[in-house]
């Protein structure tokens, strides 16, 4: 049993009561963003049946979410590189003193 507030929202038309532990206001957003990505695909579309319109939908968020954690997998192994390379160089740096130091 999902515990938490109960949220009125209104998608594709029809009206949904969710419970969540998220946020009232979170879940509206989501709601309305998935409003809007079913209302472009409506409107772009030839069908006029929901479910079809909401699998198109739910695609369409799957593709950009896997995007996203693409780049931000691509973004996380670029800083992990640089930071082995700026120790790589603060190691030298300090080999370097050292040596300036002792000889």
């Amino acid at each position: 049993m999902v515990k938490g507030q109960q949220v009125r929202v209104t998608i594709f038309g029809m009206e949904y009561t969710l419970k969540s532990e998220e946020n009232p206001q979170f879940i509206v957003e989501l709601a309305n963003y998935l409003n809007e990505q079913m209302t472009e695909i409506s409107e772009r579309s030839s069908t006029n049946s929901a479910l079809k319109i909401a699998i198109l939908a739910a695609l369409n968020i799957t593709d950009d979410l896997f995007k996203e954690r693409y780049e931000k997998d691509k973004l996380e192994k670029g800083i992990a590189e640089k930071c082995v390379s700026l120790r790589d160089q603060l190691d030298t740096a300090i080999d370097l003193s050292k040596q300036r130091e002792t000889g």
